[in-house]
């Protein structure tokens, strides 16, 4: 599981179409400072003296580039040639892995919903298949800890 401290310095994108937003910084990413994962709250650093707080849900997170070539591959029936291109121009940017390259490849993915939906995903899902994960240890322990 990803503890509060893991989440900081992480790189975020705020989602796209998020109704509320005080700092207005729909689409555009950020770095986490502090995150309260218990309490949902997700402070996100814009530079220059600017903190949004967010839910987990109202961010967005890179996929890994194996993920997203793997996805691209897998549907390559159903994707038209544009996204399935832009999709391995994704995964090829985050091969990378800087800040800077994560930042490139977080903006091509709002070329469309398509590839935003192969690409990305909530970090309150990111956080959800690590609290998922650490479960099923957690029950194995226990069980094996009866015998």
């Amino acid at each position: 599981m990803k503890t509060n401290e893991d989440l900081t310095g992480m790189l975020v994108m705020v989602h796209p179409e998020l109704q509320e937003d005080p700092v207005n910084r729909q689409g555009q990413a950020g770095v986490i400072t502090y995150a309260d994962t218990k309490s949902d709250d997700i402070y996100v650093s814009f530079g220059k003296n600017e903190t949004g707080l967010y839910s987990s849900d109202a961010l967005l997170v890179m996929r890994p580039s194996n993920v997203i070539h793997r996805e691209a591959v897998k549907n390559v029936q159903k994707l038209s040639t544009p996204d399935f291109k832009t999709l391995f121009q994704i995964a090829r940017i985050m091969d990378g892995a800087g800040i800077k390259d994560q930042r490139e490849a977080m903006q091509l993915s709002l070329t469309n919903e398509t590839v935003r939906g192969h690409s990305i995903r909530t970090l309150r899902s990111e956080i959800g298949i690590d609290r998922t994960r650490e479960a099923t240890e957690q029950q194995t322990a226990i069980y094996v800890s009866k015998r």
